[in-house]
This record gives structure tokens, sequence and C-alpha cells, in this order.
């Protein structure tokens, strides 16, 4: 069974910005419910495979994979400076350098300095790309990280917030004591 022309307008609008709820108003459900009728469209197995196949047909379209992403996060991230420079240690032409390490290097700056009298001369800046940025990515992609810390209150409950200022001395003074502090 195919989706009806809502759904398939919230399928549209969800992948553009994985925002649900606008993209339930957008597709023209009510804003009044429009939270409600997402979580609702997000269940539903047709509207999964739906978001799945325009998943799919965008990455035909760009080429962009995870693995090409991580590729290109290795290649920052993996990077072997000793790759810029030849035997001597002077640094390589930009077209001397395997295509791992010109993809590691944001920028490069060549500045002229001296005079006739002196002699002139160059100073070449290579700015390498953010090395621990690419490897915190990959890693994330790989989930290798917990950024999501489950926390609980007393007797595995919810965490009871309250502003300070609407606390006792009483109440302070007792938090304090259990706590430790």
């Amino acid at each position: 069974m195919a989706l009806k022309p809502q759904q398939a307008k919230f399928v549209t609008e969800y992948v553009k910005d994985w925002n649900a709820t606008q993209a339930a108003i957008r597709a023209g459900y009510s804003e009044r419910t429009a939270q409600e009728q997402s979580s609702r469209l997000l269940s539903n197995v047709m509207v999964q495979e739906a978001i799945q196949d325009q998943l799919d047909a965008q990455q035909a379209r760009t080429l962009i994979t995870a693995d090409r992403i991580l590729r290109e996060y290795g290649r920052i991230g993996f990077l072997d400076t000793r790759k810029l420079f030849d035997e001597n240690g002077a640094l390589k032409k930009i077209t001397e350098l395997d295509i791992d390490t010109q993809a590691a290097i944001a920028g490069i700056d060549v500045v002229t300095t001296g005079n006739a009298e002196l002699g002139v001369g160059e100073i070449t800046k290579i700015k390498i790309a953010d090395r621990k940025g690419a490897l915190d990515s990959m890693a994330r992609c790989l989930m290798m990280f917990n950024d999501k810390l489950a926390l609980t209150g007393a007797n595995g409950g919810p965490i009871e917030y309250r502003r300070v200022q609407e606390m006792s001395d009483d109440e302070l003074l007792r938090i304090a004591s259990e706590s430790g502090d």
C-alpha cells in the first residue's frame, strides 16, 4: 500500500531538516497536533521505509555515504605530517603530496619577506584540519562515546529539579549534608 499524499509530503519535509514537528506542519497537519502526528508518523513502518528510500536516493545522487565521510575524517585524523616533507626536510610542493595528505590540509599561506638589499624569501604556512575534531567525529560515528548519560533520581525515579531560590534554608542544609558537602 502506498503512502497517502500528506504522509508522502511529511517524508519529503522531514528529510530536509530532521525536525518531525515542523515537517508535520509543513505537510499540512495542524500546529496544535503536529508533535503528536509526527510521532505517530515516525512509528509507521511505511513512513520509515519511505524515509529510508529518500536517504538511499540522496546518497546515490550525492555519492555521500557514511563510509566516505569516515574515510575523509580518517585522512585528517591519521595524517602523518612527515609526508609533507622530502628526505632533506624541505616542504614538498602540493602536487607532490599524496591525496590523503592533500585532503588533510585546510589552507596554505605563502608570505614573501625581505627586501632587495637583504634578499627575498618565502615563508610557507600550512594549516592542518582539526585532527582532534576528526577523531572525535569518527569515534561518535562508531559509537565509542556515550554522550547521553542516564541520570536518575532517588530509587531510580526522575531527578527532582528546583531552583535554589525556591528552597528554604532547612532544605538547602539537608541537601548539603546528604551530598557530603
